[in-house]
């Protein structure tokens, strides 16, 4: 089985789900990548972090950036000093990030726990069952 490893990152504010869907707009022209299931079943099972990055998509994350630039501005920051990509949950206000090694997540964690202090972090994992 294989497993992944997550960052979750928890800012000191949340975010209003109904003040995210208000910025909400439905764009029909842009759309989330084409990814086949088969194609992310395959990924999960032996892809690369980066790989599984690639097929994150989440369509309230411009709203909840527009909505609260504080957390566009630390998802960018967090993304400019790591050069790992950072990720959206729902509507916010968690963010995440995507490992494919525990170790790597959990040195991470200790340094965005140095690096951007008024957040709280935990790390996750979970697995494919094959």
């Amino acid at each position: 089985s294989r497993e992944w490893h997550f960052i979750l990152i928890f800012p000191p504010y949340g975010c209003s789900t109904p003040k995210v869907y208000s910025q909400y707009i439905l764009n029909l022209t842009n759309r989330p990548p084409e990814n086949s299931l088969q194609t992310l079943e395959s990924t999960l099972a032996t892809g690369t972090a980066k790989e599984l990055g690639a097929l994150i998509y989440n369509s309230l994350q411009d709203a909840a950036f527009r909505s609260y630039p504080e957390l566009w501005t630390l998802a960018l920051e967090m993304e400019q000093k790591t050069r790992e990509k950072v990720f959206l949950s729902g509507s916010g206000s968690t963010l995440f990030m995507v490992f494919d090694r525990r170790e790597k997540a959990l040195n991470m964690k200790d340094r965005l726990e140095l690096d951007f202090e008024k957040n709280a972090y935990t790390v996750a994992q979970t697995w494919m069952e094959q």
